[in-house]
């Protein structure tokens, strides 16, 4: 009896991983839907420890906002009705917070386009937004301690922080691949997205109440690493490197690697290649990143 059950418990453990192992060759048929050069900034080393030798990749979006789950822009009613959100209540009728806090996500297609339109245009906002704090600081006569942590922020972002934006989003990957065409600069992923209310009392400067929506989730976002790709990493997983502005300090971390990442016929990535950057190539790509048109 235990001898069966052991050798179905086997049988299952094979079929298990036959299947994904199918799905992984077939992802990785002809010639792949997307590929993309990223750094650090975009691909950040995931904890590593001694007792699990693997290397993960973690896939990184510029949020565009402080706020993790802040609205993006370009997910307005109009866009999230098209995505299948149910969007009937009116944001200012009574039972529209309960009704909208309670709705799930929505597993969609996400268009994610690095070094694009996006970026400048948040790059070119950002270098506005530090000339306005500067004069406003000189107008005072002496620093603010917020517009001091904003222009930090904003600098450090400028030099380290993602280049990948979430640019748009569908239901049919075929289509979305139709509109961006450039498959070395989007690509397509499967995403979770929510609706939010944003109550006018929410909002500065006070506007009527609507509905947006943000990103939740990327669905493929934790990338394994391939054991005959892994040597660059290794020797840096162990180092920590500081991912995020803390506010302590103006330090800009260069990236120390790129990374070629493939996105087959599902839409899953995998690694192709690894390069390690030197400092100084580092430091030259983020001084371009930060002045480029």
């Amino acid at each position: 009896m235990k001898q069966s059950g052991l050798l179905a418990a086997l049988a299952l453990v094979l079929i298990t991983n036959g299947i994904i192992l199918a799905g992984v060759l077939h992802n990785r048929l002809g010639e792949p839907d997307a590929r993309v050069e990223l750094t650090e900034r975009e691909l950040r080393l995931e904890g590593h420890n001694r007792e699990n030798s693997a290397v993960s990749l973690r896939l990184t979006l510029q949020r565009q906002h402080d706020d993790i789950n802040g609205p993006f822009p370009w997910l307005e009613r109009g866009k999230l009705e098209q995505l299948g959100f149910d969007c009937r209540t009116p944001p200012d009728a009574q039972d529209a917070g309960l009704r909208y806090d309670r709705a799930l996500p929505r597993r969609v297609w996400l268009v994610l386009e690095y070094e694009g339109k996006a970026w400048q245009a948040w790059r070119s906002e950002a270098k506005r937004r530090l000339a306005e704090l500067s004069r406003r600081g000189t107008e005072a006569g002496e620093g603010s301690r917020p517009r001091n942590f904003e222009a930090k922020r904003l600098r450090w972002e400028s030099m380290a922080g993602s280049r990948l934006f979430a640019i748009d989003a569908g239901n049919d990957p075929a289509s979305l691949r139709q509109r961006y065409p450039d498959r070395t600069h989007c690509i397509i992923t499967p995403a979770l997205v929510r609706i939010q209310l944003l109550r006018a009392h929410d909002q500065e400067p006070h506007r009527p109440a609507r509905l947006a929506g943000y990103v939740q989730q990327l669905l493929t976002d934790s990338i394994q690493v391939p054991r005959d790709r892994r040597g660059v990493l290794t020797s840096l997983a162990a180092s920590r490197q500081e991912y995020s502005f803390s506010g302590q300090s103006e330090k800009v971390f260069a990236p120390r690697y790129r990374v070629t990442l493939n996105y087959g016929k599902r839409h899953e990535p995998w690694v192709t290649a690894v390069q390690p950057l030197s400092p100084a190539r580092s430091a030259a790509q983020g001084e371009e990143g930060a002045t480029k048109k």
